[in-house]
């Protein structure tokens, strides 16, 4: 079962830009706010057509070898639903 969010990154023209992704919430390790995008999203740094009121996520997932740090757009709180409110497919009876 994957979730659908939308990535935020900042390139090294400090140029950001959006991208849908699909995670594996089992691989999530944690989440926390990422008050850095907020705070240059507030002081016009981001140079995308967001809401003000738009939070952003930062999340580490770890599959083995892989560990990877994302931030994606929306609180933690909305993050966590998005995962809890999936339905789950019965395979079998």
């Amino acid at each position: 079962m994957l979730i659908s969010l939308v990535k935020i990154t900042k390139n090294s023209y400090n140029d950001y830009s959006l991208a849908n992704i699909y995670i594996n919430p089992l691989h999530i390790v944690f989440m926390c706010e990422a008050e850095s995008y907020k705070t240059a999203l507030l002081e016009n740094k981001i140079n995308l057509d967001l809401d003000k009121n738009i939070e952003f996520t930062k999340i580490k997932l770890s599959d083995a070898a892989l560990h990877e740090e994302v931030v994606v757009v929306g609180s933690p709180t909305s993050i966590q639903g998005k995962m809890h409110t999936q339905k789950k497919i019965l395979l079998r009876d």
